[in-house]
């Protein structure tokens, strides 16, 4: 019930001219500090690390 509610509000605020955008994910690393590989958006196949 909950997804196709979700999928109305989608539609609804598509028809109002609203866009999705998609995030990069962000990959933890395992050791500690916390580490993130994030996709470069201007380089498409690579990756920068933010701590």
């Amino acid at each position: 019930m909950l997804r196709h509610q979700v999928a109305q509000q989608q539609e609804y605020l598509a028809c109002l001219n609203f866009i999705e955008v998609e995030t990069p994910v962000l990959i933890k690393h395992a050791r500690r500090p916390a580490i993130f590989v994030v996709p470069s958006r201007m380089n498409p196949g690579e990756f920068y690390v933010a701590a």
